[in-house]
């Protein structure tokens, strides 16, 4: 009897040890076919997410050009409104900032105790949106505050 179990016990570590080279490759097919599986996964999860990213990027887009147009229509019926006031430099039918009787300077203490942007002549807090509009230096303000 203890040559038998020897002998069971012999087999059985044996087939334990040293695996089939069949058995070895079929192992390796299964890990390549996960492998696989999983990268498939992660380029389709990629790509969802690469939809969904442009997709609020054009929305952020689509939201910024609305408030920027609401802005300037917002602007421009301000400045129809003071355009209709006078001047209280020279009394004209004009705002004060395009007064040609008073100098650059006098118009940016004016800007500012107004709280204007000197680069749009609006009122809002934080960095202006427009471009630098200002022809002869291309610096953030109006032309009619160039210095």
């Amino acid at each position: 009897m203890a040559e038998q179990m020897d002998e069971e016990t012999l087999l059985a570590e044996e087939t334990q040890v040293e695996p089939a080279p069949q058995t070895l490759e079929s192992q390796l097919a299964k890990m390549q076919a996960s492998i696989e599986r999983a990268l498939r996964k992660v380029i389709e999860t990629q790509g969802q997410l690469q939809l969904e990213v442009a997709a609020v990027k054009n929305s952020l887009k689509r939201g910024a050009d609305q408030s920027d147009r609401s802005a300037d229509s917002k602007r421009d019926s301000v400045d129809s409104k003071k355009a209709r006031r006078s001047c209280e430099v020279c009394k004209g039918e004009h705002p004060e900032h395009k007064c040609k009787k008073i100098t650059p300077a006098e118009r940016i203490a004016h800007a500012a105790k107004m709280g204007l942007c000197l680069n749009c002549n609006g009122k809002h807090e934080g960095h202006c949106r427009r471009s630098p509009a200002c022809p002869q230096c291309k610096m953030p303000h109006l032309a009619l505050y160039h210095i």
